[in-house]
């Protein structure tokens, strides 16, 4: 039974983790990571979302180190599939909506190697009930400006445009 549910509730993550994994979060991740990969690489879609969701469950790098080399490595070989295969990166807030997370998801430094990289992004509420459409907006659009950006993409009459942020 392998399962790679990573952003449920800590508990199912742990168990996961050590029946799946045998405690190896590192193991978890490059695992969750290569999936990723494989998606980009093998299915054509326009947004690739919660691209380090993986991270739900690591607060305070409770399982992995994500400013570790073998991490940053996952993520930016994950970015080079991302490019490649021309998908934007989404920028989630639902995780701060909910309580979960007090950021955006990728990370800021993430969204930063995207910008260098010319990956296009769109801002996402991840509303799970209509309250939360458009829930930390303003607070993404900061951050994605922070980190580069001046333009997010939006659908529009189901085709993609550029908005200024």
């Amino acid at each position: 039974d392998l399962r790679l549910t990573v952003d449920g509730p800590e508990e199912e993550f742990r168990e996961n983790l050590e029946k799946n994994f045998g405690g190896d979060a590192e193991r978890l991740v490059r695992r969750y990571y290569a999936h990723v990969r494989e998606l980009a690489d093998n299915h054509r879609f326009d947004i690739l979302g919660h691209m380090d969701v993986v991270k739900l469950n690591n607060g305070e790098n409770r399982y992995f180190d994500q400013d570790a080399e073998w991490y940053r490595g996952e993520v930016q070989d994950t970015l080079d599939a991302v490019r490649s295969n021309g998908c934007i990166v989404e920028v989630n807030t639902g995780a701060i909506s909910r309580g979960r997370m007090l950021s955006v998801y990728p990370e800021p430094w993430i969204i930063r190697r995207c910008c260098e990289m010319g990956i296009p992004i769109q801002i996402n509420a991840d509303a799970h009930e209509p309250g939360m459409i458009g829930c930390y907006f303003e607070e993404a659009r900061g951050i994605v400006r922070e980190c580069g950006y001046r333009e997010v993409k939006i659908l529009i009459g189901g085709s993609w445009r550029t908005e200024g942020v």
